[in-house]
């Protein structure tokens, strides 16, 4: 535990709660990141299948966006650096299930979205 006072203390160590917390710190602030769960990574979660089976993301499988000239997503920079494929999403074209798989219909999209 820490005897000196904090600056800031950032809620989650996810990528955006550590990247919050390396920029604030880059800036001569004293940072904490608390995070709930025994791991940091938030939906960024890698784990291996077998004691020597491949490698699985869990989560974190879609970049939101790629950021422009000026600014840069650098996820997807450091993506396209490893030489991952990327597709762009068409939101026209996108389908939303329940938790038991059923492909609900367009009209009950519109209405979550509605809300």
């Amino acid at each position: 535990m820490r005897d000196e006072p904090l600056d800031v203390l950032v809620i989650g160590a996810g990528i955006s709660g550590l990247a919050a917390a390396s920029a604030l710190q880059r800036h001569g602030l004293r940072v904490a990141v608390l995070e709930s769960r025994a791991r940091v990574g938030g939906r960024i979660h890698t784990v291996q299948i077998g004691p020597h089976g491949p490698s699985v993301d869990l989560g974190a499988a879609w970049i939101h966006g790629i950021g422009s000239a000026q600014a840069p997503n650098p996820l997807f920079a450091l993506a396209s650096r490893a030489g991952l494929g990327a597709a762009p999403t068409d939101y026209a074209d996108a389908a939303t299930y329940t938790a038991g798989g059923t492909r609900l219909p367009p009209s009950a999209v519109s209405e979550m979205e509605d809300m």
